[in-house]
């Protein structure tokens, strides 16, 4: 429950993926989204340019491609999570960048070990894509954050009408094109990644 600061998030590291609470607090916020950060967890990220991204560029650009996102709970904005997912990564090894996990537009069950927190909801990593961010940006690469923001938020905005069905490779190639509409494109970790170095994210 955000009004309490809680969020369920899967534990990827366990086969169950049973969801656990993470503690997070409101940072920014703006007309279609509320942006929080996990508590404990410091970025380098300025959190107004973050929102004023998503406002000024990728909600509409998205919204003219896909259409406008669901709207499950009612309040009309996306929530943008940025946390510590965790996957295991290491400094060497691939990482979840970010993800949107399709529980989050069914009601909540309190009896499941996946819980639901009933939102239009987008979970980002607050720790290795930021440090491939950094490098990206000092090597005049596109934003890789923005990037990945601007992917998820296609996956979010279709599973409403693909409800899943889409095979994985018309989703995420349509969430690479995506990044490539919104103006962050290519992403070269990605083309490494797809190649076959496992270094890069995923």
């Amino acid at each position: 429950n955000p009004n309490t600061g809680g969020f369920w998030v899967r534990n990827l590291l366990i086969s169950s993926q049973a969801t656990y609470c993470v503690y997070a607090s409101l940072v920014a916020s703006s007309t279609n989204m509320d942006l929080y950060v996990e508590n404990n967890l410091t970025t380098n990220l300025n959190y107004a340019n973050v929102v004023t991204a998503f406002e000024s560029n990728i909600f509409p650009v998205e919204k003219d491609a896909y259409g406008a996102p669901s709207d499950v709970n009612g309040d009309k904005k996306v929530t943008m999570l940025i946390l510590d997912i965790k996957d295991g990564a290491t400094a060497s090894s691939g990482f979840v960048a970010g993800y949107v996990d399709p529980i989050n537009f069914s009601k909540d069950d309190p009896s499941r070990v996946v819980r639901s927190n009933q939102r239009e909801i987008l979970f980002m990593d607050g720790m290795e894509l930021l440090r491939l961010r950094d490098k990206d940006l000092a090597n005049g690469k596109p934003d890789t954050f923005l990037s990945t923001l601007a992917h998820e938020f296609q996956h979010l905005i279709r599973y409403q009408y693909s409800l899943g069905t889409d095979d994985t490779w018309i989703d995420e190639g349509t969430s690479e094109v995506t990044s490539d509409l919104t103006g962050y494109g290519p992403q070269s970790a990605r083309i490494s990644c797809f190649k076959g170095d496992a270094s890069s994210s995923t």
